[in-house]
This record gives structure tokens, C-alpha cells and sequence, in this order.
């Protein structure tokens, strides 16, 4: 037996549907790309554009600056040693309690608060964890000069 399209039109029409639904799909993918990089593309074009400004007016760009600044701070910075005993000064002077055992990482703060904001470029700074438990005792320490920024105690 034959079928002619005359006979069965819906079976055209689904067709169509799922036709037109993978094309706007495509589109809609199309688009998002699009868009991600002319964002890309305008940072990367701002960026050209900051750094022929400064080679032109003689200067160092501010991506080589930035740069040799962290690397002059790394020089400086206390090691982990250091600052633990800092923490136990520290401690030791304010009455508060400092028992090992320490965990303790080096990370780099862009500015994010009062003390932060002093700060141009950033700091690198210090967070100790006192103690097994967690939550516990948080202590930042500035890992140049050794100063406390922050000491607290997280409820349990």
C-alpha cells in the first residue's frame, strides 16, 4: 500500500517542529558564543590599549608593575615559623589561648575591608586555624610585618 502526503499531513508538520526547534537551538548557541567573546575581546582590547598608553608615555604597563610589586612583597614575607610564633605572642599579650595544633596557608587579600583598603595593591596574609576542631579560631596575620588583622573565634 502507497501513502501519499496528501493522506498523512501531520507526519510533515512534526517534522517542521523539530525542524524549526534544533534551528533556534543553533541560533540561541550561536549568539551566547557570540556574545562570551566580544566580551573577551574588549577586555583583551582594553588592555592593549592601557598598556600602549603607558609605552608611549615612557612608563612600565600596570600588569609589569603589579607584577614586580607581589614579587618585591614575596621577598618579605615571614615564614611559617615566624608567624606562628606571632600568633602565640600574640595570644600570650591579650589573654587568649593559642594550643596547637596550627594549620596555616599564606594566600594573597585584595582589598575587602577597612584594613584591606590601606592596602593598594592587596597584602598577603596569613589564616591560621587554632586548634583540631573545626569551627574554631581564625587568625589573620600580615605576612610582611607580622601584625594581627584579625583574630576570630567561630561559634561552634
Amino acid at each position: 500500500m502507497i501513502v501519499h502526503a496528501q493522506e498523512n499531513p501531520g507526519f510533515y508538520t512534526q517534522d517542521l517542529i523539530i525542524g524549526s526547534a534544533i534551528a533556534v537551538g543553533c541560533l540561541v548557541a550561536t549568539v551566547v558564543l557570540l556574545v562570551i567573546l566580544l566580551r573577551d575581546s574588549w577586555r583583551i582590547l582594553q588592555s592593549l590599549i592601557q598598556t600602549t598608553i603607558c609605552v608611549l608615555r615612557g612608563e612600565k604597563p600596570p600588569w609589569i608593575r603589579r607584577r614586580e610589586e607581589i614579587k618585591r612583597m614575596r621577598e618579605k614575607v615571614l615564614s611559617r615559623e615566624e608567624a606562628i610564633v606571632r600568633v602565640q605572642q600574640y595570644a600570650e599579650a591579650n589573654g587568649r589561648s593559642a594550643q596547637g595544633p596550627f594549620n596555616i596557608r599564606l594566600h594573597f587579600l585584595q582589598a575587602e575591608g577597612e584594613w584591606k583598603e590601606a592596602q593598594p595593591i592587596g597584602r598577603f596574609v596569613y589564616s591560621v586555624n587554632i586548634g583540631s576542631s573545626l569551627p574554631g579560631t581564625v587568625v589573620e596575620i600580615d605576612a610582611i610585618d607580622g601584625t594581627v588583622l584579625e583574630w576570630r573565634t567561630l561559634p561552634r
